[in-house]
């Protein structure tokens, strides 16, 4: 795919401005966004600099996620911000999570890999639709009140006899 990738080799040095919009298309070609569906905006600002490059993120949108509590499918706002810095070296390697280094004759990035990285760290751990108005859990409540029916442990009356015991 070529619509992530980002060609440096000519910019003049400061900073330069793109723009991606990314969509399900994008969600179904990684297999952790399975159940994810939405819009998200992204703008890179690019700093260029003659030693190395910064590459500033921002994502904003509207992801539609599957409640971890209900099954059922909510809007979760997206908005968050990342940074990688990009250094030149020999060859292609990872310094740190936030750094890498890219051999000095490349002359274009590609950014999907990052794209798909951050913004899986923007969707939350816990996917839970949010509450409504009045401050109850705006989850589907014929699935909750199933879920809670099939949920509670049977008593086994091997164990009735236990309770009677007193332990001094």
């Amino acid at each position: 795919m070529e619509e992530f990738v980002i060609p440096f080799k000519g910019l003049d040095v400061g900073n330069h401005l793109f723009k991606f919009k990314i969509g399900d298309k994008l969600f179904e070609s990684f297999e952790y966004f399975e159940n994810i569906n939405g819009e998200l905006d992204i703008e890179i600002d690019l700093l260029k600099e003659p030693n190395m490059m910064i590459f500033d993120f921002s994502f904003k949108g509207k992801l539609k996620l599957q409640c971890d509590r209900c099954l059922g499918k909510y809007d979760q706002n997206i908005n968050g911000k990342n940074q990688l810095i990009v250094k030149y070296g020999d060859k292609f390697m990872e310094e740190s999570e936030e750094v890498i280094i890219i051999p000095v004759n490349e002359s274009r990035i590609d950014v999907k890999q990052y794209i798909f990285e951050y913004v899986g760290l923007l969707i939350p751990v816990w996917k839970i639709h949010p509450d409504d108005e009045n401050g109850e859990a705006a989850c589907d409540n014929d699935i909750t009140d199933r879920i809670d029916q099939y949920s509670k442990p049977d008593n086994d009356p091997r164990w009735d006899a236990l309770k009677d015991l007193k332990i001094d």
